[in-house]
């Protein structure tokens, strides 16, 4: 009787990042009429559509990459997905399994003894019956009987996990899904979550994860104080002050003893101006410093 091929652990993994291991198949899709890619394709790479491309790419969508898919542009072509083939001696099926077509069903041994049987494996494992006729050739199989599993060997599901990660898992040869894998490709991510981070000193901002599992950029800074700390600005007569921690402004420290511009003449009753005699006066400079008596030569 007849088996379904197994699938090795390289094909349990969805996204695939690499080839198999030396033993493997060296090609996706090449028997799936997509044409095989001469020369043929280098260390890490697998062919598909007549082109060496990454294994992980997934050109039709289907949710397999090109390593596991046997026509990686047509989406209704999947692991375990079956199809109709044809040997010398008659019609029957093949399993997509690890990137690959089986081995056609049909039997490529042509004689037969009239009345002999063939057991040939179908569906989940099913069984048809082919008999040789009274001429000594094989005639077409029967009906698919005895089927009781869950699933195609070779057949492969996937369904989303995490932040936007994937798992899958294999049809075993006994036609029972084995365990799901690890969750991967997960993002850095939950849709819907908020972050907050302080900024400015004594401001804050947010992002989102949008549903892509990806952050969004941050929103621009809110700042809730009058300034940030280590801020300084001129303050009084040339004074200056800083931002404190807590983002408000100190008081104003190195401040001079005059405004600039501001004067004062003797007489007045000013005592900045005191020391001056006659019509002299006092000049406020520009770093707020007084300067000295300055005589004007008339009434100040």
């Amino acid at each position: 009787m007849l088996r379904w091929p197994t699938p090795s652990l390289c094909a349990l993994a969805v996204l695939v990042v690499a080839g198999c291991p030396s033993g493997g198949p060296d090609t996706a899709g090449g028997d799936a009429g997509t044409g095989e890619c001469s020369p043929p394709c280098g260390e890490g790479l697998v062919c598909s559509g007549g082109r060496c491309i990454q294994p992980s790419i997934d050109e039709d969508g289907d949710g397999f990459p090109a390593v596991l898919d046997c026509d990686d542009r047509d989406p209704e072509v999947v692991p375990g997905r079956m199809r109709a083939c044809e040997s010398a001696c008659g019609s029957g099926t093949q399993v997509c399994v690890q990137g690959r077509w089986s081995d056609c069903t049909a039997p490529v041994d042509c004689s037969c003894e009239p009345d002999e049987e063939r057991d040939e494996p179908c569906g989940r494992c099913g069984t048809a019956v082919r008999k040789c006729d009274a001429q000594g050739a094989w005639g077409e199989a029967g009906d698919c009987e005895g089927e009781g599993g869950e699933c195609v060997p070779g057949a492969m599901a996937r369904e989303p996990c995490g932040n936007c990660g994937a798992r899958s898992r294999s049809c075993g040869r006994d036609c029972e899904w084995e365990e799901w894998g690890g969750c991967d490709g997960e993002h850095g991510c939950a849709p819907g979550d908020v972050e907050t981070e302080t900024c400015g000193g004594c401001g804050s901002r947010s992002r989102s994860c949008d549903d892509r599992c990806e952050w969004e950029a941050w929103e621009t800074c809110e700042l809730d104080g009058e300034c940030s700390p280590g801020d300084t600005e001129e303050c009084g007569n040339c004074g200056t002050r800083v931002c404190s921690d807590d983002c408000a402004w100190g008081s104003c420290a190195g401040e001079g003893t005059c405004e600039p511009d501001d004067m004062c003449c003797p007489g007045s009753g000013d005592d900045r101006c005191s020391a001056c005699a006659g019509n002299a006066r006092r000049d406020c400079r520009d770093d707020c410093t007084w300067s000295g008596c300055i005589s004007t030569g008339e009434q100040c």
